[in-house]
């Protein structure tokens, strides 16, 4: 049985079309952490979904290490 692929990796010429909620955000030291409702929106499809992130500042510049996005899907109607 052939599975399909879970991640796809971009190109960085390429961007996903991510339109910003209201992000909140936090930090305390050398880590910051935010939250917020972000939009994924193609041509022919909009998709909510919610983001989560980590940061450290490291020699006064925040980075990314870590990154969460999830889809809210009722219970009624899963994916396929």
């Amino acid at each position: 049985m052939a599975r399909s692929p879970q991640w796809v990796v971009l190109p960085k010429t390429k961007r996903l079309p991510f339109e910003p909620g209201a992000p909140a955000g936090w930090a305390d030291g050398g880590v910051g952490w935010g939250a917020d409702q972000v939009t994924l929106a193609f041509s022919h499809k909009t998709i909510p979904l919610r983001m989560t992130g980590v940061a450290v500042r490291q020699r006064g510049q925040w980075r990314l290490v870590q990154v969460h996005l999830s889809a809210a899907v009722t219970d009624e109607a899963p994916p396929r």
